[in-house]
């Protein structure tokens, strides 16, 4: 590749991608042969490459929700409410997925964007339930939260240790007796 690059330099005084498309395919061809008409396809950003949507299928590595707030929020218990929001959205994804995992983040971000901070905790074992992580983060918010008035918040839930969930009773927990739920939580 690095002969023909430098034969297009030289000849044709291309110095840019946008060079070598505008070059007739053609003149390419009877200089570089069929690498001529190749390399003509991919300087015009063709690709005659058939697209098979199934082809790959990596987990996701990590679910996250986030959150700007429509005030400052100074309260604890208005935070913990949004947090709740935040973490049932996520564990409904990864349940989707048929994924859990050990990790769990909070993010906050300070009022005037000025600050905050994000941490996060690796749990013993890998799970989905809201009910496991929701106590999690909220230890998170009152170890590092200043009482600063709160903007934005974000978490986490897994990371790269996501497993894929066997457990059939996960699966049939459904978001609605999560909700139903909440008064069972810590705040």
């Amino acid at each position: 590749m690095k002969r023909r690059s430098e034969l297009l330099r030289r000849k044709f005084k291309c110095q840019t991608i946008g060079d070598v498309a505008r070059l007739p395919v053609g003149v390419l061809k009877a200089e570089l042969g069929v690498w001529g008409e190749v390399i003509h396809r991919w300087a015009n950003g063709i690709d005659l490459s058939d697209i098979n949507p199934n082809s790959y299928h990596a987990p996701h590595k990590g679910f996250s929700h986030r959150t700007t707030l429509p005030r400052d929020f100074y309260e604890r218990n208005e935070v913990a409410v949004v947090l709740l929001e935040l973490l049932d959205e996520v564990c409904h994804r990864l349940r989707q997925a048929h994924q859990s995992g050990r990790r769990v983040g909070l993010g906050v971000i300070y009022e005037g964007i000025t600050g905050g901070f994000y941490q996060a905790r690796t749990l013993p074992r890998a799970t989905n339930d809201p009910g496991e992580l929701y106590p999690v983060l909220l230890a998170l918010l009152d170890q590092h939260w200043d009482g600063s008035g709160v903007r934005a918040v974000s978490d986490e839930g897994a990371d790269s240790s996501v497993t894929t969930e066997t457990n059939a009773v996960c699966e049939t927990t459904s978001a609605t007796s999560f909700r139903n739920r909440r008064t069972q939580y810590p705040s």
